[in-house]
């Protein structure tokens, strides 16, 4: 799969560098071949190998020209000479192919964890710790669920856009399990060590190098801007999560842990229906907005990205890098899915404000 990795390396770059005239300079007339006899390979293999009688054998290849067709859509949109239009339709036209033989490419499971493991390695990375590396530190992650039916729009919306949503790095597109995940130092975090609570700092680290305790996240303690959310358990200042969260694995000392998922439907509070429990006390707001004590989360924490009008009465979950200022009701929409990405929401949770609110 050579050109998995080829992909991987210089999508980005070809993104910016496909404009350039073929022969302008050496790094134009460099990415141009590389890009050329990249999709020569693609239509070959397309028509011999991956899509062929072996194609289940080979999902990764398939969804490797599935995702650079996208990316080719989202280029074809700028300024192009005629050569590079060619290119682009050629591009398209491998995956015009190769969908006739698959409708939907099956992604493969190992690339995706692989991608993964890379990605929360370069989250760690760009995280400023006051701790040396050998003391336990946690991340943590909320997933949105995609629907199936409408992944395709998604995943047009999401590679058309890549570029722009790649200014937070704080998220990754799982496409095996059509999940989006969001990141977050899981600060203040309350774990057991040695009969005792051990409290993390804002960044989700302990200055300690092990835990005398299973390592679970029990909860985080009140403050005045964290509250506790419906299906949290309150008690003399503490929260407590309903059900203790466990890590999934470990990097080095960072432990990972899974919080569930996120719903982007604000007004209801699925920790309780899920569990069967009527929801007949809590307030029929936002459940960021009760974690909170009332205030939406640009607000509570001064996070205003702008993009469109201020808003004190309702989450802001649609302000993100694409936005066209408006909430839409449906959590399963596309477009409203992208347009949390970058908004006050977002970056509340990136932040570290509401992994608590188990929903």
């Amino acid at each position: 799969m050579w050109y998995e990795q080829m992909l991987h390396d210089n999508v980005y770059q070809l993104g910016y560098l496909l404009p350039i005239d073929r022969n302008e300079g050496s790094i134009g007339r460099q990415y141009f071949n590389s890009y050329w006899g990249l999709i020569e390979k693609l239509h070959s293999d397309c028509i011999a190998g991956p899509f062929g009688p072996t194609a289940a054998e080979n999902p990764p290849e398939s969804h490797i020209i599935q995702v650079l067709a996208k990316k080719a859509c989202s280029i074809s949109q700028l300024s192009m000479r005629s050569p590079l239009r060619s290119i682009v339709c050629l591009a398209a036209s491998a995956v015009i192919i190769c969908s006739t033989a698959q409708a939907r490419p099956g992604v493969n499971h190992g690339v995706v964890k692989r991608q993964l493991g890379s990605f929360e390695g370069r989250y760690i990375d760009k995280m400023n710790y006051k701790f040396h590396n050998q003391t336990v530190k946690l991340i943590g992650y909320k997933k949105i669920k995609l629907s199936p039916a409408k992944i395709d729009t998604f995943e047009d919306l999401y590679f058309k856009h890549y570029a722009e949503l790649q200014k937070s790095h704080a998220h990754f597109y799982d496409e095996a399990s059509m999940e989006l995940r969001i990141y977050f130092p899981v600060a203040g975090a309350l774990v057991e060590h040695g009969g005792s609570m051990l409290e993390a700092n804002e960044l989700g680290e302990f200055d300690v190098d092990f835990v005398d305790g299973d390592y679970a996240v029990l909860g985080r303690k009140q403050t005045d801007d964290i509250r506790g959310a419906p299906g949290n358990i309150i008690k003399n200042g503490t929260i407590y999560l309903a059900d203790k969260v466990y890590p999934t694995h470990q990097i080095g000392k960072v432990n990972v842990y899974d919080f569930g998922y996120k719903s982007l439907d604000h007004g209801h509070d699925h920790q309780l229906s899920e569990r069967g429990v009527a929801n007949t006390t809590a307030p029929q707001k936002a459940q960021c907005m009760t974690n909170h004590g009332g205030p939406n989360c640009s607000d509570k924490f001064n996070i205003y990205q702008g993009r469109c009008p201020r808003k004190h009465n309702v989450c802001m979950d649609y302000n993100g890098y694409i936005t066209d200022c408006i909430k839409r009701s449906d959590d399963l929409d596309p477009v409203k899915i992208l347009h949390f990405m970058g908004s006050d929401c977002y970056t509340a949770l990136a932040n570290s404000h509401c992994w608590n609110e188990i929903m």
